[in-house]
């Protein structure tokens, strides 16, 4: 079971809301919804937008004929197809029936909205049928004990897989089944597809801008210097043309903009790098990392310079500094001038403690 389940069905029954799913292609919002139903309703029912009666029903506000009870929760999919669905779905939870819709535009109003992410390592341990190894990592970062050697060699050859599919369950399932790489390419290529169908709708010079800006993430998080730069999207381009292109993919959960601080309290939105939600296309350690972090709700920013941090992870009045490339130099350096409470360094090495730099092996990366 995925975390996500529970806090989201928990908060749509206190709250008394219909619930929203939203988020990246291939994230698991359909499987979760009918997880959710089957785990805490009394079993889901599941429907698409494109379904012609959906769309009948819907815009006749008679969605309510499609639920078989008041216990069983409705899931509607693809929301973006059926301009009344949102509308009609309110009016059966008014009515005290349980309903999920899952789309990508976010309702204003009358939803508890969620953004489904990629699974964080714990949870896909879960997929793999290893929750005794997920609570070992989380006993161990919290107590700073080490691994056992065994065990750290298996969480480290799970680990490779899981930044290899990029947390996403479906792609996760099937390459557990088969190992094939040829399945991983297969499901890359089918994750752009359909981000790129996305990114194209209304004017189309602002398509062509989106998907540009997001198929050159990969390269750019490649370089030696990850800083997202607007000269290589071709010739003339230009902060002022795509930094509205940058702040609306942002918007809509494609992408994780990470800006640089001068200092701890000094922004500057100037200078900033991109990840993927989903690192199976961004396919870089530091991208699998930046999605764990984010999904759990931090703000991300870097520092550069001679206390370079490749994280700083902000969350109520809070800073967690996190070092993934940086040298132990530079990571010194931080310490010496910001006194944290802790920095987390992420190693290949097994978990170990220096003073405030606490040293975890990337597996550990959810427990942060």
């Amino acid at each position: 079971m995925r975390t996500i389940e529970k806090t989201v069905w928990e908060r749509s029954e206190r709250q008394k809301l219909p619930i929203f799913l939203t988020g990246a292609p291939k994230t698991g919002k359909t499987e979760l919804a009918i997880a959710s139903g089957e785990a805490y309703c009394g079993g889901a029912v599941y429907h698409s937008c494109d379904d012609e009666q959906v769309k009948e029903l819907a815009a006749e506000d008679r969605l309510a004929e499609l639920i078989p009870d008041k216990r069983t929760l409705a899931v509607f999919d693809g929301a973006e197809r059926c301009d009344d669905v949102c509308f009609a779905a309110r009016t059966c939870a008014d009515m005290g029936y349980r309903v999920a819709v899952i789309g990508r535009e976010k309702p204003k109003s009358g939803f508890l909205v969620q953004t489904v992410y990629s699974m964080h390592f714990g949870e896909w341990l879960s997929l793999c049928g290893e929750e005794a190894l997920a609570e070992k990592v989380k006993e161990c970062y919290q107590m700073n004990l080490r691994m056992p050697a065994r065990q750290h060699a298996k969480l480290s050859e799970l680990y490779a897989i899981y930044e290899k599919t990029g947390g996403l369950p479906e792609v996760g399932a099937r390459y557990l089944s088969t190992r094939s790489d040829a399945i991983v390419e297969a499901k890359r290529a089918e994750y752009l597809s359909a981000c790129e169908t996305l990114l194209t709708d209304g004017d189309r010079t602002q398509s062509e801008r989106r998907n540009k800006v997001f198929a050159s993430v990969p390269a750019q998080l490649r370089k030696s210097n990850p800083k997202f730069m607007y000269n290589l999207l071709g010739k003339g381009s230009r902060a002022s043309v795509y930094e509205e292109v940058v702040e609306e993919l942002a918007a809509r959960e494609l992408v994780i903009r990470c800006n640089l601080y001068r200092d701890l309290k000094k922004e500057d939105k100037s200078f900033f790098k991109l990840y993927a939600y989903d690192n199976l296309f961004s396919a870089c350690r530091e991208g699998a990392i930046a999605a764990q972090l984010h999904a759990k709700g931090y703000q991300l920013g870097y520092l550069e310079g001679e206390e370079k941090m490749d994280f700083l992870c902000f969350k109520e009045g809070k800073v967690i500094p996190v070092a993934v490339s940086c040298s132990l130099y530079a990571v010194r350096n931080y310490a010496q001038r910001y006194r944290p409470e802790e920095i987390v360094r992420i190693r290949d090495a097994n978990f170990a403690r220096e003073g405030m730099i606490k040293q975890i092996p990337p597996y550990a990366v959810f427990c942060i």
